[in-house]
């Protein structure tokens, strides 16, 4: 498992709107990357992990090249069935995330960001930010905290 490309061809079951508002649709997607990425550092400057629908994965290539985090390579055995639990939630994107041209975050600190990649049907989307910006919708700010707190507790164990 060298590249995402490798990895996984996504695929994607619409399972419906909820009624808190008219872009809160979700996707359940086949895998994501996520995690932190850090500028102006030296060595291994990413955090990321690759999820699918079955496993977690951790960042194995600590030379990737800054700003190419898409092509990161990832361990070829899976973390703890603990680890994928704490992740799984992030698998049910957004529509709203999906769909948008818009930035979702801000940057307010200048060498450390949360990282998201999405590849969907051929659809690539990836976002970089600090905190979820306001204005966003509902789903994609509860979103992007979730991405945190997962990125977040993965980091520390």
């Amino acid at each position: 498992m060298k590249k995402l490309a490798t990895i996984v061809l996504i695929s994607v079951t619409i399972l419906g709107c909820s009624s808190d508002e008219s872009s809160s649709e979700q996707f359940i997607v086949d895998g994501i990357i996520f995690g932190e990425i850090y500028g102006f550092c030296a060595g291994d400057c990413i955090e990321l992990y690759l999820l699918d629908d079955e496993n977690i994965y951790k960042d194995a290539d600590g030379n990737t090249q800054y700003g190419n985090w898409e092509d990161t390579a990832f361990e070829r055995t899976p973390l703890s069935v603990d680890a994928f639990t704490l992740a799984q939630s992030l698998l049910e994107i957004p529509a709203a995330l999906l769909t948008t041209d818009e930035p979702v975050g801000n940057q307010t600190i200048a060498d450390f960001d949360y990282y998201l990649h999405i590849n969907r049907d051929g659809v690539i989307k990836t976002f970089i930010f600090d905190e979820p910006m306001d204005g966003v919708s509902t789903s994609v700010k509860e979103y992007l905290e979730e991405l945190i707190n997962v990125s977040d507790q993965l980091s520390e164990n």
